[in-house]
């Protein structure tokens, strides 16, 4: 290995060690109202985030498209098409299961031929 990578990770390692405590010395010094208003907005922004990556996905997608995902029971991928969009999630029909689903669109990848 080169001596000079090896000191450029130990440095970004002891600059992360600095920031942790830096950041965890402000948390504990922050009141519990502060700490909670802190928490709803970290909450906010993850809602934003889940929801702006949901668009993305959906906009991606359309009737017609030949999807898959993974079903948390079954452990098999379920190939299936888009029968129709909703806000949350999409139908899926003509599945390789033979079955149905509505699935988040988080939890679908485009099928590619």
């Amino acid at each position: 290995m080169d001596s000079d990578s090896e000191l450029g990770l130990d440095l970004n390692q002891e600059l992360e060690a600095d920031l942790d405590e830096e950041m965890y010395g402000f948390l504990d010094e922050m009141e519990t109202e502060q700490l909670r208003e802190m928490n709803n907005r970290i909450c906010e922004m993850l809602d934003n985030r889940y929801k702006d990556k949901e668009r993305e996905i959906s906009a991606s997608l359309y009737v017609g498209d030949r999807v898959q995902f993974k079903p948390k029971k079954f452990g098999t991928t379920v190939e299936g098409t888009i029968e129709r969009k909703n806000q949350r999630t999409v139908s899926l029909t003509n599945c390789s299961d033979g079955r149905s689903w509505k699935v988040y669109y988080s939890n679908i990848q485009k099928v590619t031929l």
